[in-house]
Order: structure tokens, then C-alpha cells, then sequence
């Protein structure tokens, strides 16, 4: 992070006080998550947001570390300082921005996933919970030994109502943590899986447009298919959230999918082949990912899914990616079909990435040049803000080589 944007981030913290010596056992527990900077236990009884002088002074100490010596470990514990001091929002931004640097390893996105938990238990955002979720399956993919990754994990799994995932996130913690304390609260969640009752999505999941890729993600990549594995989340909450993503981005596919998905012809396993193949690419496995997604596409096709287009689309970049461009360009085009023919957005910005990708590689600039603000602007229309940053570079990149 640069030092800077550090200072920024920094200024809302409350004044450094005299002691230049911060505690690594902040006598802190906010939410219902665990960071990763080494605390005394806490049980839930003590959830709350009351900042005491041990708080003011670590939160003073790390705000001085960090502004001093921006490594990622003091940002990290700079982060963890704002959310201590009840500062959410700068905790999250400091955290995101580590996260994404991927200098801050396992500990930054655990971390980031248990401020977004902070947030979603003061706020009662159901959008916040699909970032944690995220964040800590990036955190125990970056280091499946890092027991506090595997704590958020089953936290965030929880309150989605994924009681099974959560059962399982709760037994892989188990087996790494030695602390007796954070061991029995852990003993004590998971039997309260068995006797919970399923979340009431229809008063509490509002889903806010900030968060609309998260929950894409999410659908995808987690809900769909433990849908088909394990039977929750139920299908109703896959329709909430697939209604509430075509609503808010003005596709119809997000939709058409959720009815798909509850048709009892419905085909499970291009939709496990798919979110596979989604797990790869987090743990940079490009073969397996490959192989995974050109099976999804095949069945998709076969099946006539609603997701042909959009998995097209990937397979497009994919081919792009492994040089293969003659396919690319083929597969690109089919998928823009299919998705103009539908209404798809989302699957015909990403097709049209690809197109423009090809374009790129084999030289054709000018043509190439034309597709990319066209893409961009429908990954920003369909709120798929991560994937139009990264084209817009790719973009700019071509600008610079033509030397516009």
C-alpha cells in the first residue's frame, strides 16, 4: 500500500496517546468473527463495540507503526486497530487494499473477512456476509493450516444458512486449533447447527448493488452447488438472490438460472464442473481449470442451460489464454450470440472481452480497440467491477502501444 493512502486511511483513527507500546493481546472480540492478530479469548457475551484504554493505546501504537514502517504486517495490524476502535469501514478498506496487493497473505484476507463479518452483524447486511465468505475462502486457499481463515469461514457459512458447509469448516478448524476457549466455543456452534433454525432471507437479504459481484460469486460458486450436494441453501433463497441480481443489473439470466436450477430435469454436474473449475483458477491451477470449464461448456450446451453463454465466454478467454486463438475467436462469437439472442449482459460483456482479447493477440488493434469500451461497460452495467477494472488495464495497455 502506499504510504500515503496509508496516512488517509489513518486519519480517522482517534489520537496517538503517549505509550509507545502496543499489546498483541488486545482484550478485543467485535462480531462474531476472529482476527488473526493474536488475542486473548473473549466469548460471545463480550461482543460489543466498547473501547477501553488497552484499545486507544494498541489502536495509537499500530496507527504509528504502520504511518513509520508500511510493511504488511503493521497495515494488517492497523486494520485490526480501526476495527477495535469500532472504524469498520476504514478497517475494511485498509484490509481490502492489502488483500489485493496479495502481500498480505492468508492473515489479510481472514482478516478482512472478519471485519466484513463486524459489519454485517452492526448493520444487518446479508451483502456484507457474501464478502466474508469470499475473504475467507481466499484466506484457508492461501493457507489451509491457518485455523482463524477456517473459524470465519464456518461463521459466514452459518449465517447463509450453509449449516452442512459450516458443519464441515467447523471440524477442519478443530483440527487445527489447540486452544481450549476458542475450542469449546467452536464445539458449542456446531451442535447449535443441528437445532438452528434456516435464516429468513425474505426479511433480512437485501442485497446492495456494491455487493452485487459478491453475490454472483457466491451463486455460482457456493450456492448453487451445495444446492445439488447437500440440499441447502434451499431453492428459494437461490431465487431471492437471483431475482434481487437480475433486478439490480437488468439481466435476465441471473433469473432464467434459479428457474433452471429448480427444475427437477436439471443436470447437476456441469454446475459442480463449473464452480470447480472456479476453485482452480483461485489456487492458479490454469491446467485443471481449463479442463474443468471445457467439460462444463460441453454440458451446458447439451443441456441448453441458461449458463451456456456465459461459460462459453470463459472458455473463449481460456482458448485466448492458452494461445489457441482460432478457437477463441470461434468460441467468443458463439457466446455473443447466444447471449444477445437472450439479453444477457453479463455473458455478452464477458464474450465480448474475449473477442477483444483475441483481437489484441493477433494484432488486430483497430478492431480490438473498438470492442473494449464496449465490454467495459457492460461488466459495469451488470456491477462486475473487479473484471472491468482488469479490462479497462488491458485496454489502456493497447492505447499505450498505439500511442493514443
Amino acid at each position: 500500500m502506499r504510504r500515503g493512502l496509508a496516512a488517509i486511511m489513518v486519519a480517522a483513527l482517534l489520537p496517538a496517546c503517549s505509550s509507545e507500546h502496543g499489546s498483541d493481546e488486545p482484550n478485543v472480540r467485535i462480531g462474531d468473527g476472529r482476527f488473526s492478530v493474536p488475542t486473548a479469548y473473549q466469548s460471545l457475551a463480550a461482543v460489543g463495540f466498547t473501547t477501553t484504554p488497552a484499545l486507544l493505546r494498541n489502536a495509537a501504537v499500530w496507527r504509528r507503526a504502520a504511518l513509520a514502517d508500511p510493511t504488511p504486517a503493521n497495515l494488517r495490524r492497523l486494520g485490526v486497530a480501526h476495527a477495535s476502535v469500532a472504524n469498520l469501514d476504514d478497517a475494511i478498506r485498509i484490509l481490502e487494499e492489502l488483500s489485493a496487493t496479495g502481500d498480505g497473505g492468508a492473515e489479510a484476507w481472514s482478516d478482512l473477512s472478519a471485519a466484513y463479518l463486524a459489519r454485517a452483524h452492526r448493520a444487518d447486511d446479508v451483502s456484507d456476509l457474501f464478502r466474508a465468505l469470499n475473504s475467507a475462502g481466499a484466506a484457508v486457499h492461501a493457507n489451509a493450516s491457518f485455523a482463524p481463515g477456517w473459524f470465519n469461514e464456518a461463521v459466514a457459512q452459518a449465517a447463509l444458512g450453509l449449516r452442512a458447509q459450516s458443519s464441515n469448516s467447523w471440524q477442519n478448524f478443530l483440527e487445527l486449533e489447540t486452544n481450549v476457549e476458542w475450542r469449546n466455543e467452536a464445539l458449542s456452534r456446531v451442535d447449535q447447527l443441528g437445532v438452528a433454525a434456516p435464516a429468513d432471507w425474505t426479511l433480512t437479504s437485501r442485497i446492495e448493488p456494491s455487493s452485487a459481484f459478491a453475490a454472483q460469486r457466491w451463486l455460482l460458486e457456493v450456492g448453487i452447488p451445495e444446492f445439488f450436494t447437500a440440499g441447502s441453501p434451499p431453492l428459494t433463497v437461490l431465487a431471492d438472490i437471483s431475482n434481487q441480481l437480475s433486478s439490480i443489473t437488468g439481466d435476465p439470466m441471473w433469473s432464467d438460472v434459479a428457474k433452471e436450477v429448480g427444475q427437477p430435469a436439471a443436470g447437476k454436474r456441469p454446475y459442480l464442473l463449473y464452480a470447480e473449475a472456479h476453485r482452480a483458477a483461485r489456487i492458479d491451477d490454469f491446467v485443471r481449470r481449463r479442463t474443468l470449464l471445457l467439460d462444463a461448456c460441453r454440458e451446458f450446451r447439451l443441456l441448453g442451460s441458461s449458463l451456456t453463454a456465459l461459460c462459453t465466454a470463459e472458455q473463449a478467454t481460456i482458448e485466448a489464454l492458452s494461445l489457441d486463438y482460432l478457437s477463441a475467436e470461434g468460441s467468443a462469437q458463439a457466446a455473443g450470440r447466444i447471449a444477445d439472442s437472450r439479453g444477457y449482459r453479463f455473458a455478452l460483456a464477458r464474450a465480448i472481452s474475449a473477442e477483444a482479447m483475441v483481437h489484441t493477440s493477433v494484432g488486430r488493434f483497430a478492431r480490438a480497440a473498438q470492442l473494449f469500451p464496449v465490454a467495459i461497460a457492460g461488466l459495469l452495467a451488470a456491477h462486475s467491477i473487479p473484471e472491468a477494472i482488469s479490462v479497462e488495464t488491458t485496454y489502456a495497455d493497447l492505447l499505450n502501444l498505439l500511442g493514443r
